[in-house]
């Protein structure tokens, strides 16, 4: 009988018998650092619950990030300290920002200037910085400035590199930003301070998005307008819900309640119960033209009076119609050409750019001139007949709307 037991193999798991680990080594951190802060430097003027935001847009120790309450246009993935910059065709130098960096301690032998760098959701930004002990502030370039509207939030990283050795440290804490990227510096009743909850409306709930021209950025906010924002036309009165009509004649559009849906005990206007989502062509009007000048787009309003019947359209909120007051008498929103019961715009508002039609109240109509959109727009031989417009023709009778057609700058003032 034999004395030896029998030998197990190695498990393939096991490290060899008698084979010494290396021990790694890791380097200490090249260089010890902090941000205490950062500071938007675009000179656009943000405002957050109706108070301008002032610089450092973050600061070290503080808590910035935003509430969590979507129905105030305030959402936590934000920043209580937003910026905005213009697109970089139009930035020029002002497509700088603040830095302030504490060094703490230095490894020897480091270049006597390090490049700090960060980034927010691919936005990327540079600047020399000292690399002695101290506190230091840093003036970083924003590198890839778009040439679209953007909205960038979250939190943004930072780090420090030696140029020489392209050794990188990375920096501590987080800064919690958000920026928002504007075609041109806001304008109408935002040239004083633009709102970050406007802004968020547009990128966040209006899907905004990547617009590098006032004309496709005004067409999504006119179609949002009239179909997503999930509005209904005043069937009854064509009554103003919102102060459109006062914000026609240069006074203050109620643009807050209108984003939020937010209603009111009675309509001001007409003493109507008010459900929060029931519009007339003012308000829609002042809305698109509100929103455009958020994103420095210089739109306007015109206003037609007398307009007359309408071809059929697509009524906010209503759908296929040629009879907007129906609810006033019974009758419903399609009715035959000469029905005496129909009912037509006395006058009618609408924005524009740059005399190019921007209509979210019937249609949606876009970038249209006045002479198609109101052709267009006007059931003109029914309108002539019915309203006793004799011995024109036709289209001497849209020359002449056009002509009268008053141009009016919109709201002065938002609420």
């Amino acid at each position: 009988m034999s004395n030896h037991f029998p030998i197990k193999a190695a498990s393939v798991t096991s490290p060899p018998a008698n084979i010494k680990r290396a021990r790694v080594v890791v380097p200490p951190s090249l260089i010890e650092a902090e941000i205490l802060s950062v500071s938007w430097g675009s000179g656009i003027v943000v405002s957050r619950k109706k108070t301008a935001v002032t610089e450092p847009h973050w600061e070290l120790g503080k808590t910035l990030d935003e509430d969590d309450t979507p129905d105030d246009l305030l959402y936590r993935t934000g920043s209580q300290k937003p910026g905005a910059y213009v697109v970089k065709a139009k930035a020029g130098t002002n497509n700088k920002a603040k830095v302030k960096v504490r060094i703490k301690r230095a490894a020897a032998g480091m270049a006597a200037t390090l490049t700090l760098k960060g980034e927010l959701k691919g936005l990327k930004f540079q600047g020399d910085c000292p690399s002695s002990v101290g506190e230091h502030e840093v003036s970083v370039e924003i590198l890839n400035l778009p040439d679209t509207t953007e909205h960038y939030q979250g939190d943004a990283r930072w780090s420090l590199e030696d140029p020489a050795s392209k050794a990188s440290s990375a920096l501590a804490p987080a800064t919690r930003l958000e920026l928002f990227v504007l075609l041109d510096a806001p304008t109408g009743p935002f040239a004083t301070e633009v709102w970050a909850e406007a802004l968020r409306f547009l990128f966040i709930r209006a899907g905004l998005g990547a617009s590098a021209k006032a004309d496709a950025a005004i067409r999504k906010i006119t179609r949002y307008c009239h179909g997503k924002h999930g509005l209904h036309y005043d069937t009854q009165r064509g009554a103003s819900f919102f102060g459109g009509d006062d914000g026609l004649n240069g006074n203050a559009f109620q643009l807050m309640r209108y984003m939020q849906k937010k209603s009111a005990p009675i309509c001001p206007a007409s003493g109507a119960v008010d459900d929060g989502r029931t519009v007339n062509c003012y308000d829609q009007a002042c809305a698109v033209q509100t929103l455009a000048c958020s994103l420095g787009i210089p739109a306007r309003c015109y206003y037609q009076n007398p307009f007359g019947f309408i071809n059929k359209t697509d009524l906010i909120g209503v759908g296929a119609c040629n009879n907007p007051f129906y609810s006033s008498n019974g009758t419903s929103p399609m009715i035959g050409a000469n029905d005496p019961n129909r009912t037509q715009f006395g006058n009618h508002a609408f924005a524009h750019l740059a005399t190019r039609v921007e209509d979210a109240c019937a249609g949606p109509h876009h970038n249209e001139t006045l002479k198609t959109y109101l052709t267009g727009s006007i059931d003109v031989p029914t309108t002539m007949k019915t309203n006793g417009i004799a011995g024109k023709k036709p289209e001497d009778y849209i020359a002449d709307l056009i002509a009268g057609v008053y141009e009016i700058p919109g709201a002065r003032e938002v609420k």
